[in-house]
C-alpha cells in the first residue's frame, strides 16, 4: 500500500513498520517539510543508521532496494517541538492519517462580553476561525 503524498503543514498520525527502532507512532504531528535524501541528511546524520534498522521491516515496499538515497523523507514536528526527520518507508501505509480538521472546545467560566473582542483578535493572531456561543447556567 502506498503512502498518500504528505504535504507541508499536514497534521499526520502513523506508526512505524517496526515499534520500537525509532518510536511506536506519531499522533497529531505537523509536517514541516517534505524533503530528499540529501536534505534529511544534513538535518539527521543518523539518516543511514535509522535506514538500515528498519529496511528488513519495509524492502518489500521498495522492490528491495537497500539504498536511503532514493526515497523522500518528511521533516514533522515532534510533541516536544523539535524537528524530527522521517523516511515515508518508514511509515506503515495503512496507518498513515491526515487530520482534516480539528475544533476545540473552550468554557470559561464567568465569561463577559468585553472578553469576546480580546479573544476574536487573539484567536485570529493565531490564524484559527473561531464562532463564539455564550449560554448561561
Amino acid at each position: 500500500m502506498a503512502l498518500a503524498n504528505p504535504k507541508k503543514g499536514d497534521i499526520v498520525s502513523f506508526q512505524f513498520v517496526q515499534n520500537g527502532i525509532i518510536g511506536d507512532q506519531k499522533n497529531q504531528v505537523k509536517v514541516a517539510s517534505v524533503m530528499d535524501y540529501v536534505t534529511a541528511r544534513a538535518l539527521d546524520p543518523e539518516i543511514n543508521v535509522k535506514h538500515q534498522a528498519l529496511y528488513p521491516h519495509f524492502a518489500g515496499e521498495v522492490g528491495n532496494v537497500n539504498d536511503p538515497s532514493v526515497y523522500d523523507y518528511i521533516g514533522i514536528i515532534n510533541t516536544n517541538g523539535l524537528l524530527e526527520v522521517i523516511g515515508i518507508p518508514w511509515i506503515l501505509a495503512s496507518t498513515f492519517r491526515t487530520v482534516a480538521a480539528r475544533k476545540a472546545t473552550v468554557v470559561i467560566d464567568n465569561y463577559r462580553e468585553e472578553f469576546k473582542a480580546p479573544m476574536e483578535t487573539f484567536f485570529a493572531s493565531l490564524g484559527a476561525n473561531t464562532t463564539i456561543n455564550v449560554f448561561d447556567t
